[in-house]
């Protein structure tokens, strides 16, 4: 049930002024993760163990002790497999045992939860003309994320950058569980203003929203040589707590009323993606916020349409939407920048005493996803076009 709502209506009756009044709360589903990805592909630059000796050397290279402390969930686990080993002529650095690329790399990702928010309302209306609302917002999300990561040396060509380990590479397998929940808090200001019977013309304001988040995540993997050894370790479990905002949205809408027979609408919003902000009692997310602010749109445009026509007791609606790419475009192409495109249709029926409706969403956006990253070169990854079906009945009651 994604949304649940109760309104009390209360009339103010006055021939001026204060028309009536409106109190509600309700429940809303903000977004859905299920989701299943896949892919795969021959690597013949790089390996995601590149990106775990090129991590510890850019942190200036790590002991045995350093690497369970401080890697616990990616280098040193690769250790612990035999995946890497020590370079006898850089002190505290490693080498892979596939030093230039060559497997056959896949991934496997599996995302379930949602985000929802409890909210309390308040409007109201005056001389029927300028109408108002205040929502007091409680989000909630609950994130899990399973994934497994696989290369494998299909073609007997991989040979060890290590001279003391002289051992085939065949297959590794890099397991991760992560998971996510929080709660926050938002409120959202809104105004419609009616000139003329004709049209009608709102601005709305929605604030940051202020999470507390807590993450739990571990990992495991597991290696296989040539020799018929095979290798397995498990990490400890991992958890971190800290705070998350999120940017504000301005929208300014539009619509046109045909009398008794239906009506236009646009939406158009502005929302500041770079003034995200992630904080901790314990870290400063510096690094991270500047990325942060770098990367993505300062003033991305979401725009939305739709219009509603009605025959007797029904009425069919029609809608479509544009979200705009999150992200700046010259660090993205036109394929993968997460620009998305939704499409919606419904019909409705009308009785004085309860509605019914139904309704259904088509999106489709892309996206580029690499599983790893280096400092020194880009790495192969795959574009994922994902489309989202949606059937959504709804049910109301008058009292």
């Amino acid at each position: 049930m994604p949304d649940l709502g109760l309104v009390f209506a209360y009339p103010y009756k006055r021939e001026n002024g204060w028309k009536q009044f409106g109190f509600a709360i309700g429940y809303n589903r903000l977004a859905n993760f299920n989701s299943d990805t896949y892919f795969e592909g021959k690597n013949k630059n790089n390996s995601i163990l590149d990106s775990f000796t090129d991590l510890v050397q850019l942190n200036g290279g790590a002991t045995e002790d350093d690497l369970f402390e401080d890697y616990a969930f990616d280098a040193d686990l690769a250790y612990q497999t035999y995946l890497l080993n020590l370079d006898v002529l850089n002190l505290n650095q490693y080498i892979s045992v596939i030093p230039n690329g060559g497997a056959y790399q896949s991934k496997s990702i599996s995302t379930n939860g949602g985000m929802g928010e409890f909210s309390i309302g308040f409007g109201g209306s005056y001389n029927d003309q300028l109408y108002f609302g205040v929502t007091v917002a409680f989000p909630n999300i609950s994130y899990t994320e399973e994934s497994t990561y696989q290369e494998k040396d299909k073609d007997n060509e991989i040979t060890s950058g290590d001279t003391l380990n002289l051992i085939d590479f065949k297959a590794m397998v890099y397991d991760q569980s992560f998971e996510t929940r929080g709660n926050g808090f938002n409120a959202k200001f809104g105004l419609i203003f009616k000139p003329a019977n004709w049209v009608r013309i709102g601005a709305a304001i929605h604030t940051p929203t202020y999470y507390y988040l807590s993450d739990r995540y571990r990992a495991s993997m597991s290696s296989t040589f040539g020799d018929g050894s095979a290798h397995s370790y498990d990490s400890r479990q991992g958890s971190y707590s800290y705070n998350l905002t999120t940017p504000f949205k301005a929208i300014g809408s539009l619509a046109f009323i045909f009398g008794q027979f239906g009506l236009i609408s646009f939406d158009y919003e502005l929302t500041d993606y770079s003034a995200a902000n992630l904080d901790a009692s314990d870290y400063n997310f510096n690094a991270e916020n500047r990325i942060i602010n770098n990367y993505y749109n300062g003033f991305a445009s979401n725009l939305r349409g739709g219009m509603e026509w009605k025959y007797e007791k029904f009425a069919f609606r029609a809608g479509a939407a544009f979200y705009s790419s999150p992200f700046k475009s010259k660090y993205t192409t036109k394929e993968t920048d997460q620009h998305m495109i939704s499409y919606t249709g419904g019909i409705g029926y009308r009785e004085k005493k309860y509605f019914v409706d139904i309704g259904y969403a088509y999106s489709q956006r892309s996206e580029f996803y690499s599983p790893y990253s280096l400092s020194y070169e880009a790495v192969s990854g795959s574009i994922n076009k994902r489309t989202d079906h949606r059937v959504v009945t709804t049910v109301g009651f008058r009292f």
